[in-house]
């Protein structure tokens, strides 16, 4: 927990919860070090730092449970207009945190939703995160080392949540997170 904070759970729940593009997370009076989204909830530390920038110094990890795949961060819903996706530039949004500080760090923890198997139900191309968040942040060793995509391909989409919930409070982690099941591999954008 942080002082004078609202609970990392708590903030992480009002972030997933929101299925439009309005952020509905308020920081007055609280310092909030870590943001995190699972699912569709990927997309609330990615408002957050579209509408308050002058809040992003104060974060120094963001945690991404499974986000998705492709279809999940490009393919329009028909409960919307447009993917909320689309209406922020992600990767370009991640690249300018990462660029403030060497310190922060984008964690990926992709399951069984993030794989994106190929068109013959095989592998783990990984297309959605690769096309919607990695483009800018590619363009930098620096900001590449500073994204580490846990691969815990096998791992059912909300095992991911319940297993390495624990993320959202360590602070920035050098490694992927223990869990019953071990990533296959840990690798950078």
């Amino acid at each position: 927990m942080f002082p004078n904070s609202e609970s990392t759970a708590s903030l992480f729940t009002r972030l997933h919860t929101s299925l439009s593009c309005r952020l509905a997370a308020v920081y007055e009076g609280k310092k909030v070090t870590t943001l995190a989204g699972w699912s569709v909830g990927h997309l609330g530390p990615a408002y957050s730092l579209a509408v308050n920038p002058e809040k992003t110094a104060q974060i120094n990890t963001i945690v991404l449970y499974d986000p998705g795949s492709y279809a999940n961060f490009f393919e329009r819903r028909p409960w919307e207009d447009a993917p909320c996706d689309l209406k922020y530039d992600q990767s370009q949004l991640y690249a300018d945190w990462l660029g403030k500080n060497k310190d922060n760090r984008l964690i990926i923890l992709a399951g069984e939703d993030t794989k994106d198997r190929n068109i013959w139900g095989e592998g783990g191309t990984h297309e959605g995160i690769q096309q919607a968040l990695f483009p800018k942040i590619r363009t930098s060793d620096q900001l590449s080392s500073q994204v580490p995509v846990c691969n815990y391909d096998d791992m059912k989409h909300r095992d991911v949540l319940a297993n390495c919930m624990s993320v959202m409070t360590a602070g920035p982690q050098p490694a992927c997170p223990t869990t019953p099941v071990q990533p296959d591999t840990v690798w950078h954008p």
